[in-house]
Formats: C-alpha cells, structure tokens, sequence
C-alpha cells in the first residue's frame, strides 16, 4: 500500500488511470483497486470465523473434528505472525518519523532506531527544578517528552512551542539496576521519576494526562523488571 501511494504521488499517468478504473468498478458496485489489495489481508479473520462455525455445528466425533482444529489453529496463528509483522513494521516506521523530527547533539540516530524498541508514547510536560516546586515557578521548563520500551527522551521544540521539530536533551535509561520507580506527588497534576541517574520532578497539562503518563511508565518498568528476571533465570537454568 506504502508502494501504491508513493507511486500515485510520483506517476500522473498511472494516478489518472487509477482514477477511472475505480470510478467505472464502484460505478458498477464494485470496489477501488486499493480495496482489492486489502482483501488478501481481511481474508485470513474470515477463515478464522469460518473455522469457528464449523467446529461450533461440528460433533465431535466426526471425522473432520479434529481436522477443523488444527485448521483454525494454522489460521489462527497465520493471523498472530500477520499482526505482528504489521506491528513492526508499525513501529519502524514510527521510529523514523521520530528520528526524523529531531536534531540530536551527541546521541545518534542509530541509538534511536534499534530492532528491539518499541514506540509508546509521547506529548508535554514540565520538569520542576529541584527545590524549585514555587508559585513564582522560577526555572520550571515545558519539554516534550518520547516514551521508548527501554528509554525516557525529552526534547526542546526548535521553534517555538507547536514545532514538529525538537532539538534532544536527554536521554534517560529505563533498563537499569536499581530499575526506575514513579511516584504521584497528589499535587497540581505533578509526579516524580526515580532513575539511576536523575529523579524528574515533572507537572502534566491535566490529571487525566498524569495519571495516563504515570500508570503507562509503570507498565513500561514492570515489563522490564519482568524481562529482566526471565533472562536471569536463562542464565542460571
């Protein structure tokens, strides 16, 4: 589909001629050919419920019992590779965006990009100096934050506060001994970062922002913590 949309981009021809193949098929209640390039995709769900229905109406002592599961779990796991060969491709293609929004000073984008990261989120917040919670709010600095599998980025709009570009500030290690803990200041939507190499004090637009950012580096750090332990066990088993 990527390939399909850069060509139409870049072809007039084949853009016009694609436009008048649509327009005659759903003309005549058929679909575009983009519709048609999904389908192989949207087919293999379908044998899933197929599957499904026929084991549901199937007794089991029929012949073809056993058969039918071992075809629903073919396509089952048909499915799962699918998606998450979609999911990477996803996520790589999310890396490179953001690679792309930022202007690095001594981190280099193949430290962004690696095969095992994984985007999570992104968005606003404010880091609160230490010794610096005030109502003056003196050296209090809006930053916009990237939320990787295995590291904290925040960064600084490079002009003015709704650039698409940042110019990177640091980088905080998630994966680490002692591991990173959150705790919620129950104040003025503020909470803190414990890592091995900084504590962020760090205020959200909203609690429901907070409690979002809180609760998803929570689960990035148990994930973790559990990885972590299963490769100890690897190592000892």
């Amino acid at each position: 589909m990527d390939l399909l949309r850069k060509l139409k981009r870049e072809k007039e021809q084949l853009r016009n001629q694609l436009r008048v193949l649509d327009k005659k098929s759903r003309a005549n209640g058929g679909v575009g050919f983009s519709d048609y390039l999904i389908m192989p995709v949207q087919r293999i769900p379908r044998y899933n419920l197929l599957l499904k229905e026929l084991i549901k109406h199937t007794h089991e002592s029929h012949k073809d019992f056993k058969n039918l599961q071992k075809a629903l779990e073919g396509t089952i796991s048909i499915s799962e590779f699918m998606n998450s060969k979609m999911e990477e491709e996803n996520n790589r293609k999310k890396l490179f965006q953001i690679s792309n929004r930022l202007k690095f000073k001594d981190l280099s984008e193949k430290k962004i990009i690696l095969p095992h990261r994984r985007f999570v989120m992104e968005g606003y917040l404010t880091i609160i100096p230490h010794g610096g919670y005030n109502e003056e709010k003196k050296g209090w600095k809006r930053w916009f934050f990237f939320l990787f599998t295995d590291i904290l980025l925040y960064c600084e709009a490079d002009n003015g506060i709704d650039s698409e570009k940042y110019i990177l500030g640091e980088e905080i290690p998630l994966q680490t001994v002692p591991v990173p803990w959150v705790r919620d200041i129950k104040q003025d939507n503020v909470f803190q970062l414990v890592a091995k190499s900084t504590t962020l004090t760090l205020q959200a637009p909203d609690e429901e922002s907070k409690v979002k950012w809180i609760t998803t580096l929570e689960r990035v750090i148990n994930n973790l913590i559990e990885r972590q332990s299963s490769e100890m066990k690897g190592f000892f088993f």
